[in-house]
């Protein structure tokens, strides 16, 4: 699946987990650990990228850490001096059926090369 991505990691740098990430907590469900966030963010696959916001939010969805549940990310690039980009977390769920399964599919498709 060829995303239209730009999105590098940073290498040894959390990124900045803002309060409006945790969305859980405004449906009744308890909010999302940030350890699970980071985890969706080190270890999650990019599965959609929304161009139309800017700058652009790029979808990550990843098992948190316990691998029991899977979660989605909203995660957005920010450069305050050029050159010295952020990473930011806008957005944190339980990932929803439609994530689930671009995620499903781009785990054999990257994996070990079995068919589903």
């Amino acid at each position: 699946m060829g995303l239209p991505s730009r999105f590098v990691y940073i290498d040894g740098e959390d990124p900045v987990i803002l309060p409006s990430a945790h969305r859980e907590s405004k449906h009744g469900e308890p909010p999302i650990a940030d350890s699970d966030i980071l985890h969706v963010y080190r270890h999650g696959i990019e599965v959609a990228v929304n161009d139309r916001r800017i700058p652009p939010t790029h979808v990550l969805v990843g098992t948190g850490a316990s691998g029991a549940v899977l979660y989605e990310i909203g995660v957005i690039e920010r450069q305050w001096i050029p050159g010295m980009d952020e990473h930011v977390i806008v957005h944190a769920m339980r990932a929803r059926l439609s994530y689930e399964m671009k995620w499903l599919l781009l785990q054999y498709h990257e994996g070990d090369g079995h068919e589903i």
